[in-house]
């Protein structure tokens, strides 16, 4: 099993994601639940942590700062941000540290269990000879500055109408000049890394038995018929066939 350790400076929390979470079926153990960031950073200097879920604002050391503390000492713990925040700069800084994930509060029940899967993923891609692929649209260090601040801009707004001319507004960039930089460190567009991160979240919520209409709004396409179209074009499926073969394998 792998070792879980979840830091919250809210009781009520911490017990909640300790209980309504099915840890069992995730093949995980909550080994540590810290009240604190020093109490979390104590446990995991001494013990295996396969996951942290940290709450972002905590009293002393924060989530941020157990992060930092967890990238300076090289550690291989898969790291998920927990907040109550749409925080736009807090989330950019957390992604570029090459946080694994975030989960609003508000919605935990239903996003954390993904976020376990894709931890799972990244630790057993590592372990695989030639090390982990990539996740659909992480921070990289080899990318400058204002790509790294898009990505993390998309992974933060999917959800919402986004256009190429607001987002280099956002990182004070010429808008041509921004496409060019982002498709040559990159290798894809803005807009085609923008679909394929919404894919990517309309794919998770079609799992979880949501309908195409809910797919389609709640990640950031115009309508029910053009999420078809693209995920058809992408997938080779269509949405709702996609939700029936994995609801009929569960």
């Amino acid at each position: 099993m792998y070792n879980v350790l979840i830091a919250d400076d809210e009781m009520i929390m911490r017990e909640s994601l300790t209980e309504m979470v099915d840890w069992g079926s995730l093949n995980c153990r909550v080994v540590c639940s810290a009240g604190n960031g020093a109490e979390a950073w104590e446990y995991i200097r001494k013990n295996p942590v396969d996951i942290a879920i940290l709450d972002i604002r905590m009293p002393g050391i924060s989530g941020m700062e157990l992060c930092n503390l967890m990238c300076e000492e090289g550690l291989n713990t898969q790291i998920i941000i927990l907040t109550a925040y749409s925080d736009y700069n807090l989330m950019r800084n957390a992604l570029q540290m090459h946080v694994c994930d975030y989960v609003m509060k508000s919605s935990f029940e239903a996003e954390l269990p993904d976020a376990i899967r894709r931890a799972l993923a990244r630790l057993n891609a590592a372990a695989q000879p030639g090390g982990a692929k990539e996740d659909v649209l992480q921070p990289d260090p080899r990318y400058s500055e204002p790509v790294n601040q898009v990505i993390a801009y998309l992974r933060l707004n999917y959800s919402k109408h986004i256009s190429v001319k607001e987002i280099a507004g956002m990182v004070y960039l010429n808008q041509n000049y921004l496409c060019r930089l982002y498709k040559s460190q990159t290798g894809r567009t803005i807009i085609q890394d923008l679909t394929r991160y919404r894919l990517s979240k309309a794919k998770q919520l079609l799992e979880r038995g949501a309908t195409v209409q809910q797919a389609a709004v709640e990640c950031g396409f115009e309508n029910a018929a053009y999420f078809t179209q693209v995920f058809y074009k992408n997938e080779g499926v269509n949405p709702g066939s996609h939700r029936k073969n994995c609801t009929k394998e569960k």
